[in-house]
């Protein structure tokens, strides 16, 4: 009896899972949300506060929340063709148990890359995950870090979809990389 791809892909997942030494999230980890548009981007990230201490930051400090949205700033490049998006300002504030920052890129017409290297300059493991909306459908989940730090923002042509296997590698990645 012949198994399925994607049930194949699943057991050796569940195989893996099984084989190796729990370590989840001993890395850094951020997440986002980007909203994209034909004058730009709008992002909301939230950076968990145990994130902060490789940092050196104080998630007790007032001044914590204005480092990390200036972190954000610089460390996302957004580029529409040859020209680079500019960043337009970002606003933090601490909550329960991280650190939210909304911002914006204002770009000469639709963003169709993203690069960045958000708190790797302090902490070269650091993973970013991210979903991608631009109005009419969302992508990802998309992962960001030393190993892949740019991803294309232009639509996918049409009638090619996202594949199974792509989420399927993503979260093997994921539980790898711990």
């Amino acid at each position: 009896m012949r198994v399925p791809e994607p049930l194949r892909c699943l057991l050796a997942v569940l195989l893996l899972c099984t084989a190796l030494p729990a370590g989840a999230h001993s890395r850094s980890v951020s997440y986002s949300s980007w909203q994209i548009d034909v004058q730009g981007a709008e992002v909301q990230l939230r950076l968990p506060l145990v994130a902060l201490n490789p940092l050196g930051l104080d998630p007790r400090d007032p001044k914590t929340p204005a480092e990390i949205a200036s972190r954000v700033s610089a460390g996302f490049v957004l580029s529409a063709g040859d020209a680079a998006c500019i960043a337009d300002g970002a606003a933090a504030r601490r909550g329960e148990a991280e650190i939210l920052v909304q911002a914006r890129w204002r770009c000469p017409r639709k963003p169709e890359f993203l690069q960045s290297s958000f708190l790797l300059d302090r902490i070269p493991s650091h993973l970013h995950l991210l979903q991608l909306h631009d109005g009419e459908r969302r992508s990802g989940p998309w992962a960001l870090g030393s190993e892949r730090q740019r991803i294309d923002l232009r639509p996918l042509p049409a009638g090619e979809a996202p594949r199974f296997g792509r989420y399927l590698a993503l979260g093997v990645e994921h539980i790898l990389s711990g």
